[in-house]
């Protein structure tokens, strides 16, 4: 078979694959948690993060998920308050294709949208993941 042929063999079976697993769930609403342990590494803290799901899945090969995520509280070993705090919310399309009676292979794609709160003086968000570039004071302001 030439390559073009197998190609149209293989786009087919996918896209026949949907009107074949097209049944709709007797319970397509589902929620989820997750929970788990974020670090850092310019921080010395750990920090407890958890995620909470809330998922619609239609038809058997599509779901639709909403989440909040929360990556924690940081602090460094010298400050008593936390200087960084992490969460926000989250929205994924799903799709599923059995391979087999057991296994299912599971494609994701989707967005976050986070909230970073912090407690450094001077520092913008931006400014915080790169700090303050050359010749800068911890203000961004020109330190020459």
């Amino acid at each position: 078979m030439h390559k073009p042929a197998r190609y149209l063999v293989v786009i087919a079976a996918f896209l026949s694959a949907p009107a074949v697993m097209a049944e709709p769930l007797e319970r397509p609403w589902y929620v989820g948690a997750a929970l788990g342990k974020s670090q850092i590494e310019d921080f010395s803290s750990n920090s407890l993060r958890y995620d909470l799901i809330l998922g619609w899945q239609p038809l058997s090969y599509l779901a639709i998920e909403a989440s909040y995520i929360n990556l924690g509280k940081y602090a460094d070993a010298s400050a008593s308050d936390p200087l960084l705090r992490i969460d926000g919310f989250g929205g994924a399309l799903l799709g599923f294709l059995p391979i087999n009676d057991r296994v299912k292979a599971t494609g994701r794609l989707g967005l976050h949208k986070l909230d970073i709160e912090h407690g450094f003086e001077g520092y913008e968000v931006s400014n915080f993941a790169r700090g303050p570039r050359h010749g800068e004071d911890q203000a961004g302001h020109d330190a020459g």
